[in-house]
């Protein structure tokens, strides 16, 4: 259950992966990360981090809440050479968005998402429209075998 908590690992063990990763010849990286934007203070340090050990090179792509972008986290993750984020939007009603208990609403995403335009890379955003999910739910997925 999700409890609005979120555990970061340390800045130096991520950047240790990353250059692992770089040492196999990779030069795009993308961090699946839905909330990597949450923390300014983390974002910045690794920023910091990568510049530090010169994996400027690698190309990131990273996932983002519409809602925890600004200037000052499109600046950090330009230094990490990001050149594309990801953004989710649950659905496009705001009825479902009130009943999924969303902070933002509607108007306020659609601005953020529209500001960002200015971003130095390419931005990214599916609306996944739950209404349907809302009504109906679906009869459980069973996996294939073979």
């Amino acid at each position: 259950m999700w409890t609005r908590r979120v555990r970061y690992r340390p800045v130096a063990h991520v950047v240790d992966e990353m250059e692992t990763i770089a040492n196999t010849g990779a030069k795009n990286i993308r961090i699946a990360d839905d909330t990597f934007t949450l923390n300014k203070k983390h974002v910045s340090g690794l920023a910091d981090e990568i510049e530090r050990r010169n994996l400027t090179y690698l190309s990131l792509s990273v996932g983002s809440r519409i809602d925890t972008m600004s200037n000052f986290m499109f600046e950090q993750i330009k230094r990490m050479n990001v050149d594309t984020v990801s953004f989710g939007i649950e659905t496009g009603s705001q009825r479902i968005q009130k009943q999924i208990e969303k902070v933002f609403g509607l108007p306020e995403g659609s601005a953020q998402l529209v500001d960002s335009k200015r971003a130095p890379m390419k931005l990214e955003s599916t609306i996944d429209d739950l209404r349907q999910d809302w009504l109906q739910p679906k009869p459980p997925q069973i996996p294939s075998i073979g």
